[in-house]
């Protein structure tokens, strides 16, 4: 459907950098990443309202890199709805098709078709200024998908929404996908991108880190950065050797120059450079040193203590950092606190071991 080939768009103190996307016919696919991560350029490259410096963009086989807007099929929607306020909702769904000059028969059925499509059947007759933020949105939504985009953008759509209509307008673009449209969603929101996409990008500082789906993203992290956006807190870059005369000890990985006790399976496909991640659930604090052999054991120094629901998670420095869940009672009480030392354990299969690509 669309595929990029090392696009670069270049502004003082900002580069987008050798972009390499393929997005399929019929994919939800989701752009992810920070503000300020080149993720709106991207988009807006797409939809030709910016002009790349290099680099191709193909749509369906086509080049579209240097046409114009109204001749790619392209819809870029942003997060404000920028409906015509002194137009009802009928007129405004209509608008692109009057553009196109069509005939007032062929427009009035497909205003409805795509009104009954995002359920707004019963708002036509009204005006933008008297929509909720949910309405306006559907009604936005509809005269993007009335022309019938090859591709369909999505630019943040889902931030101004309260609870309710989040997910209510999430039910809606999962609907829309699966009745065949093509959509490019872009997001900072990590929860928001695992539940739409069949795949997504990570992207900062105008470059693509990773592209995968969520499981690859979570399961093989290729970078603190999307280990971090994917909620993974224990994730550390190691190094491997399988010279016998290493100073890695058997069955370990050195984290910070400290060994780390791994499964022993988790050690065979590995290759010099290496990323380990101790998996959720498994790092526990303990105020007084164990007495029984958990595999891993560390003695450390809290440097942050993180509010959350339903437990708190503190940051211990032990020469690596390492971040568990605590009692919330713990720490209201000051039991547990800045600059605690406590004990950190976590067994070897805990531990994970990925190769870096």
């Amino acid at each position: 459907m669309i595929t990029i080939h090392n696009l670069n768009k270049q502004y003082p103190g900002f580069t987008l950098s050798d972009i390499n996307l393929q997005v399929n016919q019929g994919e939800y696919f989701v752009l992810l990443g920070r503000s300020g991560s080149g993720k709106s350029v991207l988009m807006q490259l797409i939809a030709g309202f910016r002009k790349a410096d290099q680099g191709k963009i193909l749509l369906g086989g086509r080049e579209i890199t240097r046409e114009r807007i109204q001749h790619r099929n392209v819809i870029l929607l942003h997060q404000d709805t920028n409906l015509f306020p002194h137009m009802s909702v009928f007129d405004n769904i209509a608008y692109p098709l009057r553009c196109r000059k069509q005939s007032r028969q062929q427009i009035r059925e497909q205003v409805h078709e795509m009104a009954e499509v995002v359920s707004v059947s019963d708002l036509l007759h009204r005006y933008p200024g008297g929509l909720s933020g949910g309405e306006a949105q559907r009604v936005a939504l509809a005269r993007a998908l009335v022309v019938q985009p090859d591709l369909l953008l999505l630019d943040e759509p889902l931030v101004a929404l309260d609870v309710q209509l989040h997910a209510g307008m999430k039910s809606l673009l999962y609907k829309i996908n699966k009745l065949g449209q093509t959509i490019l969603h872009v997001t900072h929101d990590y929860a928001e991108a695992v539940s739409l996409a069949d795949r997504m990008a990570v992207i900062d500082h105008g470059v693509i880190q990773q592209v995968g789906t969520s499981m690859e993203l979570e399961q093989s992290p290729q970078s603190d950065f999307v280990a971090r956006l994917a909620g993974i807190a224990n994730f550390y870059r190691v190094s491997l050797t399988s010279d016998a005369a290493s100073a890695v000890p058997e069955g370990c990985v050195m984290v910070n120059g400290i060994p780390v006790r791994v499964d022993s399976a988790m050690l065979r496909p590995a290759t010099t450079n290496a990323f380990l991640i101790i998996e959720r659930g498994y790092a526990e604090v303990h105020l007084e040193q164990p007495s029984r052999n958990i595999g891993n054991l560390f003695e450390g120094t809290v440097v942050e203590v993180i509010p959350g629901a339903p437990h708190y998670e503190v940051v211990v420095d032990a020469g690596f950092r390492i971040t568990a869940p605590v009692g919330r009672e713990e720490v209201r009480t000051g039991i547990i606190g800045m600059g605690s030392r406590l004990w950190v354990t976590f067994p070897p299969e805990g531990c994970r071991v990925v190769n870096e690509s």
